[in-house]
């Protein structure tokens, strides 16, 4: 049963849940190699670090940013990189007419950056419902198949005509935990792609955030040219503002829609988590155990230790099992009511290697 357990299906979508803060200039450029759009402040990073060499495989773009001397200033992704940008092409004597063109340049790449990325949320979104949706789908196949479990345990723990129901009892139980642990482990690994697509919405805000710092400072730049009086720098002014205005009109738009996908996504996490949370509740299995619990017996040894000491001794073996089986579940509260204190806390008596559950077959004569 527990090996016909597999994954929610789905494909996850490589260019649109790219994290770019977790990846090197290397990476990022190779990104590009492959076809990729990488937003423009990220990948202007990217080239001057692959330019230096020094870090190019080592530093990520959010360590870049928490280090303002692993990155150039033209790079810097925040509120301040058009004023950033101004301020190093003024210390680097560029002339203002050039300084206007290329604001006006980078306006139109972000702007068509966010246009681009706008597209995208549409894409993003659906893929994470359908993910959330294949994950809320298998969550309650799975609890079908506990809840089918758990009411032939029920049976066999009432079942008073043989001595051996409360062992049967038990291994159902291990059962339970088995497959839920595994399914657990399915619903970690398929709700990533779920939690990834806020990677690429946190990236279309901070790309959408620097197209308005970028045309803020073109339209300042251009009304700086009207100066001079000159009909060729009064072309470049009126290109640079009408490029600025353009960039923060669509920075403004794309906000908006950022923002609402973001929100709309969190309720796809939510939806992932209370699918986890329910099996976990249902089956009283965490994917948790306690350091205490790693240096004993799992139950599978623990019942059949108790079943060999009854037989040795000649004791009712259907008393000793019970007992047994007791305080396997006083142990299993205890743990679960750490759990909820404390996810960190994790189980590894349960096992989902094929030839481990077949030496505790082999163990207990079922096979």
């Amino acid at each position: 049963m527990v090996d016909g357990i597999n994954g929610a299906q789905g494909i996850k979508p490589k260019d649109l849940t790219i994290d770019w803060n977790d990846c090197t200039a290397n990476e990022i450029l190779e990104y590009k190699d492959e076809g990729q759009e990488i937003p423009t402040a990220i990948l202007s990073w990217a080239e001057d670090m692959a330019k230096n060499q020094a870090g190019a495989d080592e530093i990520t773009y959010e360590m870049s940013l928490n280090n303002p001397d692993q990155m150039s200033v033209t790079s810097t992704a925040n509120t301040n990189m058009g004023t950033l940008l101004r301020e190093e092409m003024d210390a680097n004597g560029v002339p203002i007419a050039d300084q206007a063109s290329t604001f006006a340049t980078q306006s139109e790449e972000y702007s068509n950056s966010v246009t681009t990325l706008e597209s995208d949320m549409e894409t993003i979104l659906s893929q994470s419902e359908e993910k959330a949706a294949d994950i809320e789908e298998y969550s309650n196949n799975l609890l079908s198949q506990i809840q089918t479990l758990k009411t032939k345990q029920e049976s066999m723990q009432n079942n008073t005509s043989t001595q051996f129901a409360p062992i049967d009892a038990l291994q159902i139980e291990n059962q339970i935990r088995e497959l839920a642990t595994l399914g657990l482990s399915n619903i970690e690994t398929d709700s990533q792609s779920v939690y990834s697509a806020t990677n690429g919405i946190n990236t279309a805000i901070d790309t959408a955030t620097n197209a308005s710092s970028i045309g803020t400072q073109a339209i300042d730049i251009g009304n700086e040219l009207f100066n001079f009086n000159s009909i060729t720098l009064n072309i470049i002014a009126n290109h640079a503002i009408s490029s600025g205005n353009n960039a923060i009109n669509t920075a403004q738009a794309g906000k908006t829609t950022f923002n609402n996908t973001a929100q709309e996504n969190t309720q796809n996490e939510d939806r992932v988590d209370n699918a986890r949370n329910t099996v976990s509740t249902t089956s009283g299995t965490f994917g948790i155990t306690t350091a205490q619990e790693e240096e004993t017996q799992n139950e599978d040894d623990i019942q059949q230790e108790a079943v060999d000491n009854a037989t040795r001794d000649n004791q009712p073996v259907a008393e000793v099992a019970q007992e047994a089986t007791d305080k396997f579940e006083q142990d299993r509260a205890a743990d679960k009511e750490q759990a909820e204190l404390d996810p960190t806390l994790a189980d590894t008596s349960i096992t989902t290697d094929p030839n481990e559950i077949l030496k505790r077959k082999e163990r207990r004569g079922l096979t």
